[in-house]
């Protein structure tokens, strides 16, 4: 038998949900840059509209994509590798990885999503 006291932390995690580690989390891009600390390091699974489309290439020659995706409310970066098939204004849902602070080198970077797969719609 479960005490009563460990209870409410079981009942509270089956009534709200408790991700699991690898879990990705549903969210938007307006609700991780109110709390970016929340989702820092975490994966994420956000939908939103594509704008401002930059293509560049990585130090290898591979192509690299950089987007702002809008819930509406606010845009966060998306970076992409591979191929892109989205335009702006797709409707869009993004897995990744969202990231506080990234530092590659000598540059730093703030708040993006480091995209795994994105579907365009």
């Amino acid at each position: 038998m479960i005490p009563r006291p460990a209870l409410v932390p079981l009942l509270w995690a089956a009534l709200v949900g408790c991700p699991r580690e690898g879990v990705a989390l549903e969210t938007s891009p307006s609700e991780i840059l109110t709390s970016p600390g929340r989702f820092d390091g975490k994966a994420v699974t956000l939908t939103g509209v594509v704008a401002n489309v930059r293509k560049r290439l990585s130090r290898d020659g591979n192509p690299r994509y950089q987007f702002e995706l809008s819930d509406g409310k606010r845009p966060i970066t998306v970076l992409a590798g591979g191929k892109f098939t989205c335009h702006p204004g797709d409707p869009v849902v993004v897995d990744g990885r969202f990231q506080r602070v990234k530092r590659e080198g000598r540059y730093t970077f703030f708040n993006e999503v480091e995209a795994m797969t994105i579907g365009c719609r």
